[in-house]
């Protein structure tokens, strides 16, 4: 998966209690140091953003920051000096985010600067062979932003637990869920560090991956072997059934670097299509369906889809008007008509990071389609960011 985006994350120290020592002369508040936002269309709510990708939290390709006004979630786990050798994310000691568990960062923007906010603030220990592991997500789950981010963080054989991530049906809803890379064994004494130089600003940075898949109808083409009976472009609508809207994103580190940056791996499990709801006193499940108008240039109309191996029951539906007319007689429309074609043989899997195009020819019998997959960032989108 490619690198895209990159935030640095100021903390000038960093503990666990109030056992280890910290360098309490030295604070400097969480700083982003980034570019002016290039958003995506959306309304957004009063104070500018909401957590939807209507209201501007979707990261388009090229875009290097997060947008004003908007939230990520961090894990921290502090770890030990470990029978006098430095702490590491190795060692069994923690198995959870004792120093971060879901802490909110806020992101704000003025005059072109970006800077973030967070409390209560956490301090850099002063002992060398005291190090912190981070990673994060975005945007940060309110508990009523149309998704849902349940956290089971106890260490596996992954080393980082997953992130239980819940997608609206609503494409208007939905959010570009992102997770980082671990920064692992940080040490602002120790000097290792992913943010810029210097190191003793004590800077941490965020490389963050998208974790969907997007999805656009691009084109709907009208073919009809009557010249008399056609479908109606102007009442096409377009929905995908069978879509995931619950799984479990499960990120697994490599080896560090250097600066401890650990390049991680992104598996989904535990997915689900179904959608249970109350009818008539009754728990009814049924299969997702997802409508989504046709995308245009710079709009929000397209699907942010959980990454999947496509099953047999998934499939396009296009529902139409019929418009007919006669020489001499005015013309009219019949209403409900509905085609539908299985997305299983043409696409095998939604893949993240990538962007999948649908081409659709709509005739009174049948629809046809082909989907054209790019990916969703350019080059690897990594980029430094000054101090």
């Amino acid at each position: 998966m490619k690198k895209f985006l990159c935030c640095i994350l100021t903390l000038a120290a960093l503990a666990a209690c109030s056992k280890t020592e910290v360098i309490d002369s030295e604070l400097v508040p969480l700083v982003f140091d980034s570019y002016t936002p290039r958003l995506a269309q959306g309304s957004g709510n009063d104070n500018g953003w909401n957590p939807t990708k209507a209201g501007s939290s979707f990261i388009d390709s090229g875009q290097t920051h997060l947008p004003d006004g908007s939230s990520f979630g961090v894990f921290g786990f502090f770890h030990p000096e470990n029978g006098g050798s430095t702490g590491t994310w190795a060692d069994s000691n923690p198995n959870h985010p004792n120093l971060m568990n879901n802490q909110k960062v806020d992101v704000s923007e003025s005059g072109g600067v970006y800077s973030c906010t967070y409390s209560p603030k956490r301090y850099w220990p002063k002992n060398s062979k005291e190090t912190i592991s981070f990673f994060a997500y975005y945007p940060y789950d309110t508990g009523d932003t149309g998704f849902t981010i349940k956290s089971d963080l106890t260490k596996d054989s992954n080393g980082m637990g997953s992130l239980r991530f819940r997608c609206s049906e609503d494409h208007t809803k939905q959010v570009d869920f992102m997770v980082s890379d671990l920064c692992m064994n940080q040490s602002k004494p120790g000097g290792v560090l992913t943010g810029s130089a210097p190191a003793d600003e004590g800077k941490v940075r965020f490389t963050f991956h998208h974790q969907l898949a997007q999805v656009r109808i691009n084109t709907i083409k009208v073919t009809s072997e009557n010249p008399l009976i056609i479908p109606d472009e102007e009442t096409f609508k377009c929905a995908f059934y069978g879509f995931p809207v619950a799984g479990n994103c499960a990120p697994a580190p490599g080896e560090p670097a250097a600066n401890g940056l650990a390049t991680c791996t992104f598996s989904w499990t535990s997915i689900s299509s179904t959608i249970e709801e109350l009818v008539g006193g009754n728990v009814v499940a049924r299969d997702s369906k997802m409508e989504v108008p046709q995308y245009t240039t710079g709009s929000s109309n397209f699907l942010l889809v959980i990454p999947h191996t496509v099953s047999e029951t998934e499939r396009l539906e296009v529902s139409f008007d019929l418009a007919r007319s006669t020489t001499g007689n005015e013309g009219y429309s019949y209403g409900g008509n509905t085609l539908f074609a299985y997305l299983k043989g043409k696409i095998e899997r939604f893949e993240a990071n990538k962007i999948y195009t649908f081409n659709i020819t709509v005739s009174l019998n049948e629809i046809k389609f082909d989907a054209v997959v790019t990916d969703w960032t350019e080059g690897n989108g990594q980029i430094l960011l000054g101090d």
